[in-house]
């Protein structure tokens, strides 16, 4: 076995727990071969900046107990298919032991992609798996590419941190892609969120994952907290949040959450599905289109399906069988018709959803809302749809965090996400900005989409096969206008040829002046 540390007498190789000593590092480029494997860390390792270690396809990488990797320069693990790069804890008497994290540090070098999201350099998981850690990652301010990857086993052990994802822990602005990873059975602890991803003030790319099996307190599968990037084409099943969102948990979120499998996850209370933030702040505002939220179960107070108190858009889904102690209860809102909300956002409009059925009597009875509990606002559901939604199309979204500038020259990011499930094609883009009830704006600035061209008023851009775009489109600027109140940002996208539109027009409101929470 090799030794991926500094040498120490043997008899410490037979030691339970990490070693106390001075970590090793790597100052240099290293290559880590199958035919060396396995390779064991006895103690803290760090990757300092300016080296690269490369892990070949086929290296198991054991750990002892609470010893962790850091990456302060890069990390290129790829394996492949048949021969997977293993991530593990040493086993004694059968049993594995807990370790660390592979943790990536702000000075790691970033992932970068060629034509949209193809892997070009900088550091990398793929076809790794990732088991027995007590937390598989740890991402800070670092934007690793994480793919086709197994977690599976892992645990955090809660203390006081309820900053859980025993697989990843995104925090601080990271932005990584995760895309084709599994993630089986992970637990996040005690009062502790997001059983398999926890993220925080961090907009990660969560694209065609599959989510099994995990446990946390709050977001049995994933949980985020101020989070802007979206969460599009993954499947969560069996998932469980002992309190909220037994698959997904969103605190002060407005991801656009597109073309997820949500069925047969479970709580005790609120969003056996997804649970969307009730009283944080900022409110959580998504976008949710194109999802299947199914079969999903709570036991006590809320909506089994999916609960909320701020979305912008819930439209073009199947929700459908979700029961809250064997009574039907797919959506609940929970918006207290007495905040100081419009009443676009008190009383909102979801239309276009398959409930399993087109008989008003049935679906009133799986909705919660202000006609079931006098001060919530009220759900206007119709026009449904008459079947089962098909695919999904391409979709753009825009989202802010707030809906109201509260002040002159106050600022507001807005972000933009394009979700491309299908072959590749190429599309056009219309972005308008609009001011009251009239005046419109042909936004002329330009994209950081790779390759976007300006053509009139609209952007022409070449859309790979199942892509995902996400970018801050700007940060907007409050200045008063005499006799407006309010405004919209429009985005829709057409076929090159005919000029057709591909799906609804994503339309956004957003209030000026002071007066109320923003």
């Amino acid at each position: 076995m090799k030794r991926a540390s500094l040498f120490l007498p043997v008899i410490l190789l037979w030691s339970l727990v990490c070693i106390a000593e001075s970590p090793a590092v790597i100052e240099t480029d290293e290559t880590w071969t199958a035919e060396g494997s396995p390779y064991l860390i006895d103690r803290d390792l760090t990757i300092a900046q300016g080296a690269t270690l490369t892990i070949e396809p086929g290296v198991t990488v054991n750990f002892y107990e609470g010893c962790s990797l850091f990456i302060k320069g890069q990390l290129v693990a790829i394996g492949t298919t048949e021969k997977q790069i293993l991530f593990t804890g040493v086993e004694t008497e059968g049993e594995h032991q807990r370790w660390g994290s592979i943790v990536f540090e702000d000075s790691s070098l970033d992932a970068e992609y060629t034509n949209l999201d193809e892997y070009s350099k900088g550091s990398i998981v793929s076809q790794c798996v990732i088991e027995y850690a007590s937390r598989a990652l740890q991402v800070h301010s670092s934007s690793p590419f994480i793919q086709d990857s197994v977690f599976r086993y892992n645990y955090f052990s809660y203390t006081d941190d309820t900053a859980g994802g025993a697989a990843i822990l995104i925090t601080q602005k990271s932005s990584p892609r995760v895309t084709g990873c599994q993630f089986i059975e992970n637990i996040a602890s005690g009062l502790a969120q997001g059983g398999a991803i926890y993220i925080e003030s961090s907009d990660p790319i969560i694209h065609d994952n599959i989510f099994k099996s995990n446990t946390s307190f709050y977001g049995g599968a994933i949980s985020a907290n101020s989070m802007s990037s979206p969460l599009v084409g993954n499947f969560f099943e069996e998932n469980f949040a002992y309190l909220e969102g037994g698959a997904i948990s969103l605190v002060s979120t407005i991801s656009a959450i597109l073309n997820n499998r949500i069925k047969k996850n479970s709580s005790y209370f609120d969003g056996g599905g997804v649970h969307v933030c009730v009283d944080c702040f900022p409110h959580a505002n998504p976008f949710f289109w194109d999802n299947t939220i199914v079969n999903n179960t709570n036991l006590f107070s809320g909506a089994a399906g999916i609960g909320a108190a701020f979305i912008r858009y819930f439209s073009y889904n199947n929700i459908h069988g979700n029961l809250r102690s064997d009574e039907p209860a797919d959506f609940g809102w929970f918006n207290e018709s007495s905040e100081t909300y419009p009443s676009w956002v008190v009383n909102p409009t979801i239309p276009h959803n398959w409930w399993g059925t087109t008989d008003a009597t049935l679906i009133d009875e799986t909705i919660f809302d202000g006609h079931d509990e006098p001060g919530y606002g009220l759900v206007t559901y119709q026009p449904v749809l008459s079947a089962q939604h098909p695919d999904c199309k391409p979709r753009i979204t825009i989202t802010t965090q707030k809906i109201r500038f509260t002040s002159e020259y106050d600022t507001m990011p807005v972000f933009v996400t394009i979700y491309n499930p299908g072959p590749g094609q190429e599309i056009e883009l219309a972005i308008i900005l609009q001011y009251g009830e009239n005046q419109r704006i042909f936004y002329d600035q330009e994209l950081d989409f790779p390759g976007a061209e300006r053509k009139n008023d609209l952007y022409h851009l070449a859309l790979p096969e199942n892509s995902v775009w996400f970018s801050t489109l700007l940060t907007s600027l409050y200045e008063p206008m005499t006799g407006v109140d309010h405004g919209y940002w429009h985005a829709a996208l057409f076929e090159v040829n005919t000029g057709t539109r591909i799906g609804d027009v994503c339309s956004i409101r957003f209030e000026f002046g002071s007066g109320g929470t923003p």
